[in-house]
């Protein structure tokens, strides 16, 4: 059987590799197509090129990574079958889901490898490539980079962070004032932070100049602070806001955040808009629900891909391509109504891509 599995592996490799590596191709050809101009009126050499398509890469792989699964599968079963291999494994009695098991084991590797892509890797570099495309002939012009009148509060543990301006490219805060508030009554300020400046070095804030003001429980500010100008200096370690949330919170761009990213923003932000809330639930739940779609799609291409036969790879292409459209325009419309209020979202991320699992595992059985 190791020799089997190694010939079956070997023979999906192959496909998998040339279908990922011709969608690659093709995004990166139409994505150069839009941007070309942009990169040569800026000077953009050809080195920053590369490392903008670099950061891209992730989402890109995730993106194609279940149709390149779905046609490596269609056309290495279509080949067996074409060729009658696959009457040669009947004929030593070995089952046809026992030879095909390797299939598995990579739509569990590559669901996995999706989810890890997507939790720790797409959201930064992505955020990363747009702020380099915004930054595309602004070197000159830094107020691109700064936000004023910063405003940021974090519902959950009732801090509010006010400054005069946000610099995004340095992640430094000018003239911070940090509010504190007991989460269970609002109105009453525990504590006030005054400093000249806030800078974010090696995952801590570090404070310039700062004054903590100590309320009692009358809510009274004392007459004179508790000076921190001892220490020029001060590096603060309860605080757990990072630069990354004041610019998610700033844009609101989901696509920016991981899941556990997104669940923490609306903890912290309890006060948003139903409908803003929809939209963070219903990407949260979705980018939990995409990695199935790579086991999914060997799961359903197994039996499609034999009910193909003798006719050929052509065949198992175009109903690769047919049940990979089906599928994507499913999915949209299903996100679409979870954003929309009319189903939740949960439901909306899950339903198609559990739907064709479960279709792909009614149709295993029938396999013979």
């Amino acid at each position: 059987m190791r020799i089997l599995n190694q010939y079956i592996t070997q023979e999906f490799l192959k496909p998998l590799l040339v279908c990922a590596l011709a969608f690659l191709i093709v995004f990166l050809v139409a994505d150069l197509n839009d941007n070309l101009e942009d990169f040569t009126s800026n000077g953009v050499s050809g080195l920053r090129i590369l490392w903008y398509y670099g950061l891209k890469l992730p989402q890109i792989m995730v993106q194609v990574a279940p149709l390149a699964l779905l046609l490596a599968t269609l056309f290495t079963i279509s080949n067996m079958e074409r060729y009658n291999e696959l009457i040669a494994i009947r004929a030593a009695g070995i089952h046809i889901l026992r030879t095909l098991t390797p299939l598995f084991g990579f739509g569990l590797i590559c669901s996995f490898a999706v989810f890890l892509l997507y939790e720790f890797v797409c959201p930064d570099w992505l955020r990363q490539a747009e702020e380099f495309r915004r930054q595309l002939g602004s070197q000159e012009q830094p107020s691109k980079y700064i936000s004023t009148e910063f405003h940021f509060e974090n519902d959950a543990q009732g801090r509010l962070w006010t400054a005069k301006t946000f610099n995004r490219r340095d992640n430094i805060l000018e003239d911070v004032i940090i509010t504190e508030r007991d989460p269970d009554r609002p109105n009453f300020i525990k504590r006030r932070m005054i400093a000249e400046k806030a800078v974010w070095r090696n995952n801590h804030w570090e404070f310039l100049d700062a004054d903590i003001y100590q309320f009692n429980q009358f809510g009274r500010r004392p007459d004179l602070p508790k000076s921190l100008l001892d220490r020029s200096i001060w590096r603060a370690t309860n605080l757990d806001e990072t630069p990354l949330e004041f610019l998610l919170y700033l844009e609101s761009r989901p696509e920016y955040m991981s899941a556990r990213t997104m669940r923490s923003f609306l903890e912290r932000h309890k006060n948003l808009s139903p409908q803003v809330i929809r939209n963070y639930e219903v990407e949260m739940h979705n980018r939990m629900a995409v990695p199935i779609g790579c086991l999914t799609a060997i799961i359903i291409g197994i039996p499609f891909s034999l009910r193909t036969g003798r006719k050929g790879p052509a065949l198992a292409i175009a109903s690769s391509i047919a049940l990979f459209i089906t599928l994507y325009m499913l999915s949209h419309i299903a996100l679409y109504m979870g954003i929309r209020g009319v189903v939740p979202p949960i439901l909306a991320a899950w339903l198609p891509n559990l739907a064709f699992l479960f279709l792909g595992l009614a149709l295993l059985p029938t396999v013979r």
